[in-house]
């Protein structure tokens, strides 16, 4: 096996590994550079999106997350494939007078798989830690274990994130960073919507230059339109776009699973998303250097899980067992 893709193999398992790190947030942070503005209010009726915390609830969610990056140099091509399949919930620890929730986020279970190429997939369930592969080892460590502690506003914007005893070593450094992907609510605009309202949420993100392993941002633009409200439910499209000039494909391949699409659905009596679904799929020529390319997709499906549903995840469709 060519030594390239070694290292292709390598960053695919820890891609896994460290999304569901992120999605539990590490230390404490300042504020994001997270700015979100309401492009149009949309028609009449309008009605107000907003999170409604209320202090020691609970929310439940399931998360499916299927990936697959396809790398080719000259002839030579090889696809590695994830699947996760996780439940997670947040506690509401506390709520202060301005109205912000710090959130204490858990991943509950986790079911991954990782292909590479024609092999059998490595699969690793966190209720079975015994058997789990060495490349999870660090995963199960933060199940059912809340590493972090998340304060967000009643619209979803992050204010800080504070590291727990017994979070994994290296989660410091990433905190740092301040990572939109640590925000795991989808930020909403402060004044009522109604159908054909939009939005934008602009931030940014780090990227790695060359070898070096220097880091410099790059400007994402999340845009939101309100495609429908019936009956309490709002229905929302976002799109992704890369507002940053990039012409590096070493660039390109890191937010190659950055350019989100999809739909959301959100309950404005609840106060939450009930259902989300994104996808990202691009092909990047030269990823690797000269006669290289790598094409990657994703889908990502989450949905709320009512108190009497929030049950362990299914299996994986490749899980043998």
């Amino acid at each position: 096996m060519w030594g390239w893709n070694q290292v292709v193999r390598t960053a695919s398992v820890m891609v896994l590994a460290s999304g569901m790190a992120a999605a539990q947030a590490p230390a404490e942070t300042p504020k994001p550079e997270q700015r979100s503005t309401l492009v149009s209010p949309g028609a009449e009726p309008r009605v107000q999106l907003a999170y409604r915390f209320e202090t020691g609830a609970f929310s439940n969610y399931e998360v499916v997350n299927k990936s697959t990056i396809t790398s080719q140099y000259q002839q030579l091509v090889e696809t590695v494939s994830h699947e996760t399949t996780a439940r997670k919930q947040f506690r509401v620890v506390s709520i202060d007078e301005a109205g912000n929730a710090t959130l204490e986020p858990v991943v509950q279970r986790v079911i991954m798989s990782a292909k590479f190429g024609s092999a059998d997939p490595i699969v690793c369930d966190s209720d079975k830690p015994e058997d789990a592969p060495g490349q999870f080892k660090d995963v199960l460590k933060t199940i059912n274990k809340p590493i972090a502690r998340v304060q967000v506003t009643a619209s979803g914007e992050m204010l800080k994130v504070t590291l727990l005893e017994g979070a994994p070593d290296g989660m410091t450094a990433a905190g740092g960073l301040n990572d939109p992907r640590l925000n795991f609510l989808t930020v909403l605009p402060k004044e009522p919507v109604g159908v054909g309202a939009s939005w934008k949420d602009r931030f940014d993100v780090p990227v790695t230059i060359g070898q070096s392993g220097l880091k410099q941002p790059v400007t994402l633009q999340r845009n939101y339109e309100v495609t429908k409200l019936e009956q309490g439910i709002a229905t929302i499209s976002l799109k992704t776009t890369v507002i940053t000039p990039v012409a590096d494909p070493q660039i390109e391949v890191q937010l190659m699973q950055r350019a989100l699409t999809g739909v959301l659905e959100f309950d404005t009596a609840r106060g939450c998303v009930l259902s989300q679904r994104t996808i990202a799929s691009k092909v990047v020529v030269g990823a690797f250097g000269p006669q290289s390319q790598a094409q990657g997709s994703m889908e990502t499906y989450e949905r709320w899980l009512p108190p009497a549903t929030a049950v362990a995840p299914a299996k994986l469709e490749s899980d043998p067992s």
